[in-house]
C-alpha cells in the first residue's frame, strides 16, 4: 500500500498542476444548463428514471438520457447551488478517484505496478480529458 502511494502522490500533483485553478473558473456553454428546473429538486425521484428531457432541461426535444448523470447532477446542485468552483472541485475530485481505479486495474491484470502508474499518468494529463473535468456538465463522464 505504501509504494501504491508513493506512485500516486507523483500523479496527483501532475493532474493538479495541470488542472490548477479550475476552481475559479465560472459556468461556461452548455453549464448554464444547471440552472434547468429539474434541477432545482429530487422530487419526484421518478423523473430521473422516465423523463428524458431532465438531463438537458429540454423536454420537447431531449437529445441525451442519462439518467445516473441526471441525478448526480442535482445532487451537486442541491449541495453547492451556483458557486461554480465547488461544481469544478468536484470534477476534479471524481478524476482523481478514476485514475486510482485505473491505476489497481492495470496493476491487477498486468502484476505491474509501474505500469498502472504510467497508464494512470497518461490518463491523468491526456487532452481528451480536459472538457470532462473542466465542463460541470461533463460530470456524466467522470462517472460512468
Amino acid at each position: 500500500m505504501k509504494a501504491d502511494i508513493k506512485i500516486l502522490t507523483p500523479i496527483f500533483l501532475l493532474v493538479f498542476a495541470a488542472y490548477f485553478g479550475i476552481w475559479n473558473f465560472g459556468f461556461v456553454y452548455d453549464d448554464v444548463q444547471l440552472g434547468n428546473p429539474h434541477m432545482q429538486s429530487l422530487t419526484p425521484f421518478s423523473k430521473y428514471l422516465t423523463e428524458p428531457g431532465v438531463y438537458t432541461g429540454n423536454d420537447e426535444n431531449p437529445r441525451v438520457w442519462r439518467p445516473f448523470g441526471a441525478f448526480a447532477r442535482v445532487i451537486s446542485w442541491q449541495l453547492f447551488g451556483n458557486h461554480s468552483g465547488y461544481h469544478h472541485s468536484l470534477n476534479l475530485l471524481l478524476h482523481f478517484m478514476n485514475l486510482v481505479l485505473i491505476f489497481y486495474f492495470v496493476k491487477k491484470i498486468s502484476g505491474a505496478r509501474w505500469l498502472g502508474g504510467a497508464v494512470a499518468a497518461v490518463v491523468g494529463v491526456h487532452p481528451i480529458l480536459t472538457e470532462a473535468v473542466t465542463w460541470i456538465t461533463s460530470q456524466s463522464t467522470l462517472i460512468w
